[in-house]
């Protein structure tokens, strides 16, 4: 995840040298040909960037649907865990005051 993160910042880095250094070479009769490129780069990074969303809605709706539909089994899952647990902890209490009447 890193990786990729650090790897779209280099990518926009490289595009901000590039416009600085065509910018500096380049006759200006040519910059409104380059904007435009740049500005049909946005648009389609902006699309993408909405793809991404919709799919990210559409995993976190299916499992907000996933929780109402399974909710209350997994509540009941839940509250039989912590009953095991104090009956885990009950038997280990019984257990020490046991040994500890031997000692």
């Amino acid at each position: 995840m890193r990786l990729s993160i650090f790897i779209v910042a280099l990518i926009y880095g490289s595009v901000g040298v590039s416009i600085l250094i065509l910018n500096a070479s380049i006759d200006h009769n040519y910059l409104g040909v380059i904007m435009s490129y740049l500005s049909q780069i946005g648009s389609f990074l902006s699309g993408v960037g909405t793809v991404i969303a919709a799919i990210a809605a559409f995993y976190g709706v299916n499992s907000w649907i996933k929780q109402l539909r399974y909710g209350k089994y997994l509540t009941i899952l839940w509250d039989a865990k912590v009953v095991i647990r104090k009956i885990y902890s009950l038997q280990m209490d019984w257990y020490i005051r046991k040994y500890q009447v031997f000692c």
